[in-house]
């Protein structure tokens, strides 16, 4: 306490009364913008996106949901990200040139419906489901505080693990791999893992809280991945059925 009180003392005898003064109303300024901000976004999420708020932010030609997704089903595969043809026509190319290839992938998707995934190399089984909020490595939770406080706590000594297969698991990079599967063979297994898993995150993870909402680069990396899944998906009555 004494080393505390020494240390303001030398601080605001370096600083002065008035730029004292001035730092510590910066410091409460920034504290009340993070609180007023937390509580603003805590609102926004509780109150969730309704359908017709997220046709706003199209062009506003959709008269639900279902009509958009009617329209995106429809096009061309040319309109997404990875073009692909017919699934028969590739299937066929694919064990006639890559038989190896499409039984090591059926064998990660199946994996990944029961938990299993691969991060960077090293295999991690999650037999009560996912944690998205755990390090796979250490099983230590990553708090869910307010992206601002949060960034923070992250480049602090506070700092708990090193966040990187964290990260990796939060990409979803899986979800491409569990619509391939099932765009070659249509068991629906694939599909539920998938809904399963996008609900758990979804529920998961507040807007704004915690390490998946704190990097724009992180969020467009998991972005790009849901996009992937969701041409291979599309066609899918279950994928429809939109439980998240």
């Amino acid at each position: 306490m004494f080393n505390t009180a020494s240390r303001y003392t030398r601080r605001v005898w370096e600083l002065g009364l008035l730029g004292a003064l001035r730092h510590a109303w910066t410091r409460l300024y920034h504290e009340l913008s993070l609180r007023g901000q937390s509580f603003w976004w805590d609102l926004i999420a509780r109150k969730g996106m309704s359908d017709s708020a997220l046709l706003a932010h199209t062009t506003r030609k959709w008269s639900s949901v279902d009509a958009l997704l009617d329209h995106l089903t429809a096009r061309p595969s040319s309109s997404f990200l990875l073009r692909h043809g017919s699934p028969h026509e590739i299937n066929r190319l694919l064990h006639r040139d890559y038989p190896e290839h499409i039984s090591a992938m059926l064998a990660a998707a199946d994996a990944i419906c029961h938990n299993e995934l691969s991060l960077q190399g090293q295999v991690f089984h999650f037999p009560g489901g996912i944690d998205w909020n755990s390090d796979p490595v250490t099983g230590l939770r990553w708090p869910l505080l307010y992206r601002g406080r949060f960034l923070q706590y992250m480049y602090s000594a506070k700092r708990p693990t090193d966040i990187r297969k964290f990260w990796e698991l939060n990409r979803h990079q899986h979800f491409v791999t569990l619509g391939i599967a099932y765009w070659l063979t249509g068991e629906s297994k694939y599909v539920q893992a998938f809904n399963s898993q996008i609900e758990s995150w979804i529920q998961n993870n507040p807007l704004r809280r915690g390490a998946n909402w704190c990097l724009g680069i992180e969020i467009s990396l998991r972005m790009i991945a849901w996009t992937v899944a969701f041409q291979f998906f599309r066609n899918s009555a279950e994928f429809r059925e939109r439980p998240y």
